[in-house]
């Protein structure tokens, strides 16, 4: 099930009918919600977001982490 919304309205729809109701060109106002777990591409269909992190953030993160455990390890 995935979690639409339209006009301060949401509703749970089973992925392939949400899938339809997002390839149309008027489908009234249907979106994914911007805290929703799930992406839409009209190529690819609904998929489930893999990182929520920036990447950028993500990114540095790993950085300090494995610096700071070289510094530990001499």
């Amino acid at each position: 099930m995935v979690e639409l919304e339209a006009n301060g309205v949401r509703q749970s729809l089973e992925i392939n009918h949400a899938e339809r109701l997002l390839r149309m060109p008027n489908n009234g106002g249907w979106v994914l919600p911007e805290n929703s777990r799930y992406t839409f591409d009209f190529n690819n269909g609904i998929e489930f977001k893999r990182n929520t992190r920036e990447i950028k953030q993500a990114g540095t993160e790993r950085a300090d982490s494995e610096s700071n455990q070289a510094a530990e390890q001499d």
